[in-house]
């Protein structure tokens, strides 16, 4: 994991702490099954956070993952439905991307975030 990254990490997971998500609600490296693939193929977040225990697309509340997508997210992001998490946060190389995660298993950019900013917008998603 780069420094970068590292450090983006951090500051979501301090962020998503001050929202109330303790560690047992915080799971790094979270598995689960996209239900959307044949055989229910397994994907994996860098972080996930849940509203209660256990962890379950029905209380999975954000989502972390490292990725290079396009500006708007889009279709190839769909499997993330399957996490749950109406909110995802994209590692970019130095920026995050919010994502808008929806049923249909599409993801819609709705904020890009340099590092400096990322606790200011957690603070605004009470």
């Amino acid at each position: 994991m780069s420094g970068a990254v590292a450090q983006i990490m951090l500051r979501l997971y301090k962020g998503l702490s001050t929202l109330g998500y303790g560690p047992e609600r915080l799971i790094n490296d979270y598995e689960f099954s996209d239900v959307g693939t044949p055989g229910a193929e397994t994907r994996k977040v860098q972080m996930a956070a849940f509203t209660h225990s256990p962890p379950s697309y029905r209380s999975a509340a954000f989502g972390v993952i490292d990725g290079d997508a396009d500006g708007n997210g889009g279709n190839r992001l769909g499997w993330l439905g399957s996490l749950g998490a109406p909110v995802v946060f994209m590692m970019t190389g130095r920026t995050v991307v919010v994502l808008k995660v929806g049923r249909s298993r599409t993801a819609t950019k709705i904020a890009t975030l340099a590092p400096d900013s990322i606790p200011q917008f957690i603070e605004e998603q009470r």
